[in-house]
């Protein structure tokens, strides 16, 4: 179950390919409330026939569909008073976000031998729903869930996501997670005792060679500076790069930005860079389902990942685009977060790390992967090499499978 689109969670949708290729039956429910993007989840179940698919439409205008929007929000806003004068332990989690009912009307009736949540706003509903089937339920960590929004720290996490993990998860047969910072983190906070495994949210390496057209890129002669995410914003560290590229005022490199974006932001961003001319050298590209993606990506030399510290999740994370980047055989540039530390450290030919904000640092990297071809070209090779031989789904997924297997046999 997940609390968002399909094709924009891909631990669930690369989770679901590994079972049913173990011939388990699968049935994945989830939200969509972005027109675009539900093109993408048409793309995607198309692929998919055999799969049982149970989706709420946000923007459904049937009588049912309405209803429920409603009955949702209403719920959410009303559980959100209520909760002003409950018990920290009596919290109820509809009050988590406005989607929250319309995700638990989707598994009220659902059968199943195993159910796994991948957000906690499905995971009170999940809980209880195994409850009453007397089945066991799996929780995969993505994100720190209550430790997401920016100054989100120890101290002050979001209580309710909090609480309702707090009460929940003891109780999972087992809990996944997308980084190896989230293990220790869950286990202090929650003092959880049962089986977490680490499932890292890399890619299996595309076998297509290189692209002889290009559809982003205009230069093949620059260095090609490559961002990719489901929305571009504010608050995703591409301040950084804008700054690097002045300092640098270079005209053979380039900077792609793909995701979802509006004028403003993009007018916002392209405001901060100080030298005419780098307007041409900026190019914005918008969102594309999974099956385009890594063409697009492979067309490119340096991927950037930057990752701030704003938050604890964002301090331990490791981002799902250096996986990405990896399995499209592009050196990668990265914040020097916690998380993304502890994958990229020990492979400095191909991964570059610099402090967010640390514009010098940012700058001398892009500059050196300019000026020496040879070097990124050996450090495209070795990412390329690594997503082969250890950051890749058809390794990842093993003890994942494993586990699964031990719970239903």
């Amino acid at each position: 179950m997940a609390a968002g689109h399909l094709s924009s969670c891909p631990r669930l949708w690369k989770e679901a390919e590994a079972l049913h290729a173990q011939g388990y039956r699968i049935a994945i429910a989830f939200m969509q409330s972005v027109p675009q993007i539900s093109e993408f989840d048409q793309v995607f179940m198309k692929k998919h026939r055999e799969w049982e698919f149970h989706i709420f439409d946000w923007n459904d205008p049937s009588l049912r569909s309405r209803t429920i929007k409603y009955v949702s929000i209403i719920r959410c806003r009303w559980e959100r008073f209520l909760n002003r004068f409950r018990s920290e332990a009596k919290q109820n989690a509809l009050a988590m976000q406005h989607s929250a009912y319309a995700l638990w009307t989707l598994i009220a009736d659902a059968q199943a031998n195993l159910f796994i949540v991948h957000h906690p706003a499905g995971l009170a509903a999940v809980a209880k729903r195994a409850a009453q089937l007397g089945v066991p339920y799996g929780y995969d960590i993505e994100d720190a869930f209550a430790y997401v929004r920016d100054g989100e720290f120890i101290e002050n996490p979001d209580r309710l996501i909090y609480h309702t993990e707090k009460k929940y998860l003891p109780s999972a047969a087992y809990l996944s997670s997308a980084s190896p910072m989230y293990i220790s983190l869950y286990r202090e906070q929650y003092h959880l005792e049962q089986e977490m495994i680490t499932v890292l949210n890399v890619f299996d390496t595309g076998r297509e060679p290189a692209p002889d057209v290009y559809k982003d890129r205009r230069s093949p002669a620059a260095l090609s500076l490559y961002w990719v995410s489901q929305t571009v914003g504010m608050n995703r560290g591409l301040q950084d790069v804008f700054q690097a590229l002045n300092v640098l005022n270079r005209r053979d490199v380039e900077l792609h930005i793909r995701g979802r974006h509006d004028a403003d932001t993009r007018e916002e961003l392209m405001s901060a860079l100080e030298h005419e001319a780098l307007r041409a050298q900026v190019f914005f590209h918008d969102a594309l389902p999974a099956s385009e993606l890594n063409a697009r990506n492979r067309e490119h030399d340096v991927g950037l990942a930057l990752e701030l510290n704003a938050s604890l999740n964002r301090s331990y994370c490791i981002s799902n685009k250096i996986f990405e980047y990896m399995s499209a055989g592009l050196a990668v540039i990265a914040t020097d977060t916690l998380g993304q530390r502890a994958v990229l450290a020990d492979h400095p030919e191909s991964f570059f790390l610099y402090e967010s904000g640390h514009i010098p640092a940012l700058a001398a990297h892009i500059a050196f992967l300019a000026d020496h071809p040879e070097a990124l070209r050996n450090a495209k090779a070795h990412a390329l090499h690594l997503s082969e031989a250890r950051y890749n789904w058809t390794q990842e997924q093993v003890p994942l499978v494993a586990k699964i297997k031990a719970l239903l046999g």
